[in-house]
């Protein structure tokens, strides 16, 4: 008399370190395997499906075209908060939400990924993550970070140079207490479009204008709790 539904399962370990939702073993059991079991170290386990017809991958980043940087509808988009920080929408009893993915953020085609690499305290389970994102940008760029790597798309100027940037943890396939961006260094603007949701397949974008000519160097910290 315990049976339930795969959308329904969980496991008593993640559930109280509110690692994963309710149903998440059944809808995205990639991400629940990522947590729930050990992998060589330097082994890099992907959390991609090439079938899941249970998380809407029918807007698949090489998928829909988008032109630009096209703002996200307001009724789509999480409230935002000032200095690029975003509290995560809650669900009712930590499920999953089951709603369709209709951000702008998914589905952008022609995306070039952005080198990154661990730090040296990386760490899957912690509760607090952070990328330093470290980058040169000579135009305007849209930034598309999903786990633990980084996308990127070129509105004008030239593809932006990586220089070191470093994850303490992928961003957790869940809903987040907080997730805040700041940039540091840089002379242009920064914006944190969205921040990763349900709806986003967990995807933040930021976007970064740099209108001068010539290069110039950006830090951006991105920092999350669940």
């Amino acid at each position: 008399n315990k049976a339930r539904p795969f959308w329904g399962w969980h496991d008593n370990l993640t559930a109280k370190k509110n690692v994963l939702s309710t149903g998440q073993w059944g809808l995205d059991p990639a991400y629940a395997v990522s947590h729930d079991l050990r992998f060589p170290e330097g082994k890099r386990f992907s959390l991609d499906y090439i079938h899941n017809p249970y998380l809407d991958l029918r807007n698949t980043p090489s998928q829909r075209e988008v032109s630009g940087a096209p703002t996200p509808p307001e009724q789509n988009r999480t409230s935002s908060l000032p200095n690029g920080n975003f509290n995560s929408p809650q669900t009712p009893g930590g499920t999953l939400s089951s709603s369709v993915n209709t951000s702008a953020v998914s589905g952008v085609s022609g995306l070039r990924e952005l080198a990154s690499s661990h730090s040296r305290d990386y760490n899957i389970k912690s509760k607090e993550g952070s990328l330093g994102l470290r980058l040169y940008v000579d135009g305007t760029v849209n930034l598309y970070i999903r786990g633990d790597q980084v996308q990127y798309k070129v509105t004008s100027g030239r593809p932006p140079r990586e220089d070191k940037s470093e994850f303490t943890q992928p961003i957790p396939k869940a809903l987040l207490k907080s997730f805040k961006a700041e940039k540091k260094d840089g002379r242009g603007k920064f914006l944190l479009v969205e921040p990763p949701t349900p709806e986003n397949d967990y995807t933040a974008w930021i976007r970064i204008d740099d209108p001068k000519g010539g290069e110039d160097h950006y830090r951006v910290e991105v920092k999350w709790k669940r």
